[in-house]
């Protein structure tokens, strides 16, 4: 039966350029349906890493002040018992020295002071602790009074 078709008829009784056409709709529509499906999870990857993102920030606010709790309940404590009690094991290095320097807000301290306060003995901690005193001062955590001498803002 296919000899009986003409050279430019198709299988389905349409002009081999009709059929073209169909084939290439069909490809067309199945290709845009493939895309939509693939900006579909593009968009809902976007709202679910917004609120990922709103998490986190929830959280490290909530870290933030757990964190600044623990410190003033170590500062009532240092105060109550007179002696210095030292900042936590798992604080950062800027949030020790900040620690120290709010436990003794009048009072201004060297790096070296920072340093022999914290139980930092060794050549390369003194130099990171002025590299965080310098830092610190630079985004307004704290303040240089003098040369080489930082305290903690009043509160």
């Amino acid at each position: 039966m296919d000899s009986m078709l003409s050279g430019s008829e198709s299988k389905r009784g349409l002009p081999a350029h009709k059929q073209v056409c169909s084939d290439t709709k069909y490809k067309c529509h199945a290709t845009m349906h493939g895309m939509a499906d693939a900006v579909q999870r593009v968009i809902d990857d976007g709202v679910q890493l917004q609120k990922l993102r709103e998490r986190l920030a929830d959280l490290e606010a909530e870290r933030a002040r757990v964190e600044g709790e623990i410190a003033a309940c170590m500062q009532r404590i240092a105060a109550t018992a007179g002696g210095v009690v030292p900042p936590p094991a798992n604080m950062k290095i800027s949030q020790q020295i900040l620690w120290l320097l709010k436990s003794h807000r009048d009072r201004a301290f060297a790096p070296a002071d920072v340093a022999a306060q914290l139980g930092l003995t060794a050549t390369n901690e003194l130099e990171n602790i002025r590299v965080h005193l310098s830092r610190m001062r630079d985004n307004g955590t704290i303040k240089r009074i003098a040369h080489g001498r930082y305290q903690a803002f009043p509160e």
